[in-house]
């Protein structure tokens, strides 16, 4: 763990992921509400965690906003890459195809949607239905 949140006056770990995402999520002014796992649902309980699961489509349905946090990394470079990618592919085909594709695997978008690809939220078990959710 990273560091510490008070929440009704009771001190919480929170890693620095989350501590760094709560840090741009935050506004000066406003007050934001936010639904966070790690906080929200005791992670050292799994009865409770198979019951907040079962919940998550409620959850997220009336959520009015829904940010991933993937990381500090930009992954809009990722984005990007993976959109150039399909254009350079399939206007390349034939022997260029071979070609193209070591090139592309040695540059730094392809390591950028590598490094978005192996962040940790990408592992958990339900972050498609997060996503679609």
């Amino acid at each position: 763990m990273a560091g510490k949140i008070e929440i009704d006056k009771k001190s919480i770990d929170i890693t620095n992921s989350l501590n760094k995402a709560i840090c741009r999520l935050r506004s000066e002014k406003d007050s934001v509400m936010l639904w966070v796992d790690q906080i929200c649902i005791n992670q050292q309980d799994k009865a409770e965690k198979e019951a907040q699961i079962k919940l998550m489509s409620l959850i997220y349905s009336r959520a009015l906003n829904t940010v991933i946090w993937l990381g500090d990394t930009s992954a809009q470079d990722a984005f990007d890459a993976i959109h150039d990618l399909e254009i350079n592919l399939t206007s390349h085909y034939g022997p260029l195809l071979d070609e193209r594709k070591r090139e592309i695997s040695e540059s730094r978008e392809y390591k950028a949607i590598e490094e978005l690809f192996n962040n940790p939220w990408f592992q958990r078990t339900w972050t498609t239905q997060e996503a679609c959710l």
